[in-house]
Order: structure tokens, then sequence, then C-alpha cells
């Protein structure tokens, strides 16, 4: 069932705090992951409507034109389309992301990555673990598990070390390269690098929206979002767990 969010009988009975009524759903809280259901690609907008360009190069650069069926994306807000061409099959809502709006009326629920359940850091301020088969990213600090989120680390086994590695540098923007023949890569404007295993590191990514599935060459992909989070919450020395 594709998603859909209105403001329903529901709200308004809410408002009126009328006793006696149970509501039989909570209201969504962002930020949320989704799923593409578009077959031809879910174009990214500068702004909530159908009408608007696609996003800029000088925010991100142009190696996508579309996300994909399928694709993973961590939805900020919700919010209405600015005008009618907006709308989507009666469906006005649009997704704000990292790289500008995209309509909701081509996506669907897509669960969170289960909690840890426990500490695996105990005696450090502030920790990531990455877990290899659910590709998921558990961040710790003081003890507490702050983000739980879906990841995309190497797409070959080994690619991305197992071990327990220390954050070695913090880079806020940096172009990568790597790889040789028909596998080398050039990729500018990547952000909120920290690198824990030589040239293995969290950042951002902008070049595919496969988060949970294993994409990389080693590094630990991340939603700009949730790539910032981790940059400002580990420091230089900060234990990063891969298992």
């Amino acid at each position: 069932m594709k998603r859909t969010i209105f403001i329903t009988l529901t709200a308004i009975i809410a408002s009126l705090h009328l006793p006696g009524v149970v509501l039989a759903q909570e209201p969504p809280t962002y930020p949320q992951w989704v799923q593409t259901t578009a077959d031809d690609g879910l174009i990214i907008r500068e702004c909530a409507s159908k009408s608007c360009v696609r996003i800029s190069d000088d925010n991100r650069p142009s190696l996508l034109t579309a996300i994909p069926a399928g694709g993973h994306v961590k939805v900020l807000e919700a919010v209405e389309a600015l005008d009618e061409q907006g709308c989507i099959d009666g469906n006005c809502v649009w997704f704000r992301i990292d790289e500008g709006y995209i309509s909701s009326a081509y996506t669907v629920d897509y669960p969170d990555p289960q909690p840890l359940g426990h500490n695996p850091c105990p005696n450090e301020e502030a920790c990531a673990l990455v877990d290899l088969d659910s590709q998921s990213l558990h961040l710790f600090q003081n003890g507490e598990e702050t983000l739980t989120t879906w990841v995309s680390t190497g797409y070959l086994q080994g690619f991305t070390r197992v071990g327990n590695h220390r954050v070695l540098a913090k880079i806020p923007v940096q172009t990568m390269r790597g790889g040789e023949g028909t596998n080398a890569y050039k990729l500018p404007l990547i952000k909120w690098i920290a690198y824990f295993d030589e040239d293995r590191g969290t950042h951002s990514t902008y070049w595919h929206y496969g988060f949970g599935r294993g994409r990389s060459h080693g590094c630990v992909n991340m939603t700009l979002y949730d790539a910032k989070i981790v940059f400002d919450a580990l420091n230089i020395g900060d234990l990063v767990i891969v298992q």
C-alpha cells in the first residue's frame, strides 16, 4: 500500500481531547526510512512540487538522476505540496531528504534496524558498532544507543575488515579516489568522513540508495544526515567495532 498522509478525523478528534476516545495510530515521527516503488525512478526535486527542477549540481554531483525502485531513503520531514501540480493521485505530501524532496506517492514504509540491546563499549564515552550481517550501524554515547541506522559496507567479504579499530582522522569534505581499471572511482564532495581503518571510514553517500546492502569498496556508506551525527559524536581515538 502506498504511503499517504492526511489530516484525518483522528487528528481532529485528538485536537478536541474528547473523553473516552482511543486513537488508533500515532502520527509518524521523523526521521524514518522508506522504500521507493517508482519503476522509472523517483526524481529528486528542489522543492515540494513536480514543477520544481531537479536538485542542482551545486548541492550534489549529478551522478544520479532518480532513485530507483527498491531504494532505501531516510526521510527527515514530511511537507505539503506547494501547488496543485505537486499532488500525485490525490497524494499531496512530499518527503524532505538529504538532497531535496521526493513525492511520497511512490514510497512505502521501511523498518529501522533493530537496536543492539547492549552496550559493546562500557569503558568508552562514545563508540560505533558496524554489523556486517545486518548492514547496520549502532552509535553509543555515555552507554546509551543514540543512533541505529542502515548503512552499506563492502560488497565483497573482507572489504570492510572485522576488528576493533580507532578513529584515525576526521575530514569534513573530501574527493575520494580509488580502485583500478573498471573499478576505478573518483567521487567529489563526500562529507563527514571519520577514518578508522587505513582508508576506510564512515561518510556520506549520494551515488546510491542501497542502504541495508553491501555496496562499498570498504567504507561505511551512510546518509548525509547520519554521517554528520557519527562525525560529531566520535573523536580521534574513539572505538569503532566491525563485526
